[in-house]
C-alpha cells in the first residue's frame, strides 16, 4: 500500500456499524407484550382496552384516555363514584387526597376529574383557579368546603404547616427536600407563611403540597409573571422551574442549592443556576453510577444546562458487569426536543446528533453539539438521557454497571494537552523532542490545530519500555475490546485531560495497513486506560515514509475524530435506502458524509478526507472549514 495514502482506523468502524444497529433486531428494547385492561379512571386506547363493562372514554377533555362506565342508569362500582356535571353522568375513580391522582388529572369532589380551564367543568358552586377546581365563597378558615378534603386548619397543625385552600387545606408536613415528602405526586415547595398571624404572608416555608398535573419539572423553562403552580416545585428562578433543597445533593446536576428570595417575603433554600460570573470555563459534574439490564433502557437522567453554555459531552464508562454492548439510547433537548434516539438510528435515520454504536465499547461519549447551529442549536435548560445495553439475543440476561460524568463548556477551548507515548519505536522519552521525524510530525500537528484556533498546551512523553512495548509495537489488531490496540490502552494510560498519543510502529486491522486509528469518536475527556481512550500513530519509516509532515498530518486528522469530527466522506459507498451498513458488500450510512453543511464530500483538500493525499493520492490534504473549527473549539476536552 502507499505509505500517503490508507484508510484510519475509524473506516473499519464504520464496516462493523451495520452489526451493531442490528443488535435491536430482537426487539428488547422495544419489546410489548399483551397491555392488561385497564380499570375505572387509568389509561387507554392503542392496544390498551378495559376491564369488564367499562368503555374507554376518547376525549381531548380526557388526556390519555379515561376507562369508565355510564352511570346514569346504573351503579358504580367500588372504588368509583358517578359525576354529572361533565355531560352524561360518568363512574370516575374515588379519591381523598389532592395529588393523587394520574397526570393530567385532580382529586375533586372524591374523583379523579380532568384539570380544569373553565368554571363548569368544576360543577355548580364551584370555580376553576389556574387548572384546578376550587369551591365559591370558602375563605380562609371555613370548615367542610369540600367533601373529601380536609378543611383549613389555622393553629392546628403543630410543628406542620396549614396549607391553603387553593392546595386543598389540611396539614402539611415541613420539609426541605422533595425526598422528605411520602406523596409521589408532592414536592416540596416554598408556600407564604403568616408566622405573626396578622393576615399578611412576611415570610417563606417550605411544605409538602400536592403539583398541578403536567407541571413543568425543576430545570425547565418558566416565566415569573405566570402562577407559580405551573412548575411542579412553585418556584421560578431566572426563568427556570426551582425546587426546594438541603445540599446540592437534592439538586438536578449543573444545579447548586443557594438561598433564592420569595416574591412574597422571606427566602428559602433552592436550586438554581450557578452565576455565570462565577462559573468555571470547563466544569465536570460527576453523574454517579447506573446499572442496566439487557435489552433494556436505563430510567431518565435529567441535567441542566445553563444559558450561556457553548456546547457539552456525556460520558458514560463500564465499571462492571458483563453485558457487551454499551450505547446512548435517547437524548432530550428542553421542551422535548429530540436530538438523539438509538430506535432510530437502528433503522438507519441520522438524529440531529450524530454517534454511531460499535460492539464492546468501555466507554462512549457524545458531544452536544457536533455540528453547526443549521441543524442543531444548543438551549440551555433541562436535559433528559438514556442509555442502554441492547440484548446479544432474546434471552440476554446479563447487566452493565457504568459510571457516568457531565462536562460543560462555557467558553471555547484554546489549548489541547498531550501524552505521547513511546512504544518500540527506537526512541525514549528523551531522544524524542530533539528527533527529527518526531519534531517535525508534532509541529505539523501544531500547525494545523493553530488553524482551528487551539495550541498545543502541556506536551509529556513517555516511555513504554521492553518488555512490555514488545507486543504493542507493532499492531495486528485495532478494533474491538479484544484487540492488540485495546490493551495497550488499557496498559498504558496518561492522566488528566491530556489526549493519549501512541505512537507504534505500524498498526493493521483485518490485513489492511493504518496509518492512525481513533479509538473514540468522540473521545471521553480524562478517561483513561480504556480500550475507547486515545490515538494510536504508525510510526516505522518502512510504512509511512520518512517525511514528519504526513505523520503530523495524520495525527491531526485522527485527533479531529476524537475531537467530535466525522470524515467529510467515507471510502464506502453509500448506503441505499434502508439498506444496512454492513454484509459482503459494505456501505457508509447517512449518504457517507458528514453532518456539517459547510463541508464538501468531494474536497480532497480537507483534513477530514478519509484518505490521506486526498482523492488523487498526491494532495497534501490538511484544510479546516469553519464548520469544523466551530465544533473543534466546543469539544469538552481542549482547556
Amino acid at each position: 500500500m502507499d505509505p500517503h495514502r490508507g484508510e484510519s482506523g475509524y473506516d473499519t468502524r464504520m464496516k462493523r456499524l451495520g452489526a451493531a444497529l442490528g443488535l435491536l433486531a430482537y426487539g428488547t428494547l422495544l419489546a410489548c407484550g399483551a397491555e392488561p385492561q385497564a380499570g375505572i379512571g387509568q389509561g387507554c386506547g392503542g392496544e390498551r382496552g378495559c376491564e369488564a363493562d367499562a368503555f374507554c372514554l376518547v376525549d381531548p377533555l380526557f388526556p390519555g384516555g379515561y376507562c369508565t362506565i355510564a352511570c346514569a342508569d346504573a351503579d358504580c362500582a367500588s372504588g368509583s363514584r358517578c359525576v354529572s356535571h361533565l355531560g352524561e353522568p360518568l363512574c370516575l375513580a374515588e379519591c381523598s387526597v389532592p395529588g393523587t391522582c394520574r397526570e393530567g388529572y385532580q382529586c375533586w369532589r372524591g374523583a379523579c376529574q380532568p384539570i380544569c380551564s373553565l368554571d363548569r367543568q368544576c360543577g355548580p358552586d364551584a370555580r376553576c383557579e389556574g387548572g384546578r377546581c376550587a369551591p365559591l365563597g370558602c375563605d380562609a378558615g371555613a370548615a367542610d368546603c369540600e367533601p373529601g378534603i380536609e378543611p383549613s386548619c389555622p393553629g392546628a397543625c403543630g410543628e406542620g404547616f396549614c396549607l391553603p385552600e387553593a392546595l386543598g387545606g389540611g396539614c402539611a408536613a415541613r420539609c426541605t427536600q422533595d425526598a422528605e415528602c411520602d406523596v409521589p405526586a408532592e414536592r416540596c415547595a416554598p408556600l407564604p407563611e403568616d408566622a405573626d398571624g396578622d393576615g399578611a404572608p412576611e415570610t417563606t416555608a417550605t411544605a409538602c403540597a400536592p403539583t398541578l398535573p403536567g407541571a413543568a419539572p425543576s430545570g425547565s423553562a418558566c416565566d415569573a409573571s405566570a402562577p407559580t403552580d405551573l412548575c411542579e416545585g412553585r418556584s421560578c428562578v431566572l426563568g427556570r422551574c426551582a425546587q426546594s433543597c438541603a445540599t446540592d445533593a437534592s439538586c438536578l446536576p449543573g444545579e447548586t442549592c443557594t438561598p433564592i428570595e420569595a416574591p412574597w417575603g422571606g427566602s428559602f433554600l433552592g436550586c438554581a443556576l450557578p452565576d455565570p460570573a462565577s462559573a468555571p470555563a470547563l466544569l465536570t459534574i460527576p453523574l454517579g453510577r447506573i446499572g442496566i439490564a439487557a435489552g433494556t433502557a436505563s430510567a431518565p437522567l435529567a441535567f441542566v444546562i445553563p444559558d450561556e453554555a457553548l456546547s457539552f459531552s456525556v460520558s458514560a464508562r463500564r465499571v462492571g458487569g458483563d453485558a457487551d454492548t454499551l450505547a446512548f439510547a435517547r437524548l432530550e433537548a428542553p421542551g422535548g426536543e429530540l436530538l438523539f434516539d438509538y430506535i432510530s438510528l437502528s433503522r438507519y435515520v441520522d438524529p440531529p446528533i450524530r454517534w454511531l454504536p460499535i460492539r464492546n465499547e468501555e466507554s462512549i461519549c457524545m458531544l452536544v453539539p457536533n455540528t453547526t447551529p443549521d441543524r442543531v442549536a444548543l438551549r440551555g435548560g433541562r436535559y433528559e438521557l438514556q442509555l442502554t445495553a441492547p440484548a446479544a439475543s432474546g434471552s440476554d440476561t446479563r447487566t452493565l454497571e457504568l459510571e457516568l460524568s457531565l462536562r460543560i463548556r462555557r467558553a471555547l477551548g484554546t489549548s489541547l494537552d498531550l501524552d505521547v507515548f513511546l512504544v518500540g519505536v527506537g526512541l525514549d522519552a528523551t531522544q524524542a523532542p530533539s528527533d527529527p521525524r518526531v519534531s517535525g510530525a508534532i509541529g505539523e500537528l501544531e500547525r494545523i490545530l493553530a488553524s482551528a484556533g487551539l495550541g498545543l498546551g502541556t506536551l509529556r512523553y513517555l516511555d513504554v519500555p521492553l518488555p512490555d512495548a514488545e507486543p504493542f509495537s507493532i499492531l495486528d489488531s485495532a478494533d474491538g475490546a479484544s484487540s492488540e490496540a485495546a490493551a495497550l490502552m488499557r496498559a498504558h494510560a496518561g492522566s488528566g485531560d491530556a489526549i493519549n498519543l501512541y505512537l507504534v510502529r505500524t498498526i493493521s486491522e483485518a490485513g489492511s495497513l493504518l496509518l492512525g486509528y481513533a479509538a473514540g469518536l468522540p473521545g471521553a475527556p480524562g478517561v483513561h486506560g480504556s480500550a475507547n481512550a486515545g490515538v494510536i500513530i504508525s510510526f516505522d519509516p518502512l510504512a509511512v515514509g520518512s517525511d514528519p509532515l504526513p505523520i503530523g498530518q495524520v495525527m491531526a486528522h485522527e485527533i479531529g475524530h476524537y475531537l467530535g469530527l466525522f470524515h467529510t466522506r467515507e471510502a464506502l459507498r453509500p448506503c441505499l435506502p434502508f439498506e444496512a451498513p454492513g454484509g459482503a458488500d459494505p456501505c457508509a450510512p447517512f449518504g457517507a458524509e458528514d453532518v456539517l453543511i459547510d463541508t464538501d464530500a468531494a474536497d480532497g483538500t480537507n483534513l477530514m478526507y478519509f484518505a490521506l493525499g486526498g482523492a488523487d493520492g498526491i494532495t497534501y490534504n490538511d484544510q479546516l472549514s469553519d464548520g469544523q473549527r466551530f465544533v473543534l473549539q466546543r469539544s469538552t476536552i481542549p482547556r
